[in-house]
């Protein structure tokens, strides 16, 4: 008596079809972290970005020196009232999201007219996986960012 009339898979099938899930479950994750990185890089250089507008703007409108202290862990904003730097914005860094920073220190000193003073065309580097970004600030404060 045969026994061919049996339902089911051998064991073979069943790992052949999950390698097949495997391969097409790999292809399809690791665009989306390369995604992922790329928007928070996005968000980071944004951030970066907003701070030393942020910065700039609280020198002009308080008619005192702002500055600016970018570190990996926290974006700081330090304006000059009657003499004593006071803290007036803070936020944390590029660390949160997994975004490293280069160089992961500068300060950077906003004048009453805006015009940023220490400054020497400094770049910030931010990466994170294959994604990156640069936020460029030149000698007069203009901040840009490139790709």
């Amino acid at each position: 008596m045969r026994d061919t009339d049996r339902a089911g898979v051998t064991v073979l099938e069943l790992l052949v079809c999950l390698v097949i899930l495997g391969a097409v479950a790999a292809l399809l994750v690791w665009p989306s972290i390369r995604f992922d990185d790329r928007l928070r890089v996005e968000a980071e250089a944004g951030r970066l970005l907003e701070a030393y507008r942020e910065a700039r703007r609280w020198a002009l409108v308080g008619n005192t020196t702002a500055e600016l202290v970018v570190t990996v862990d926290s974006l700081t904003i330090r304006a000059q009232f009657d003499g004593l730097p006071i803290m007036v914005w803070q936020e944390p860094g590029p660390v949160r999201s997994g975004v490293s920073l280069m160089p992961p220190t500068h300060v950077t000193a906003f004048t009453p007219r805006g015009v940023a003073g220490g400054v020497g065309n400094v770049a910030h580097v931010l990466t994170r996986g294959v994604a990156r970004r640069q936020v460029v600030v030149s000698r007069l404060g203009r901040v840009r960012v490139v790709p």
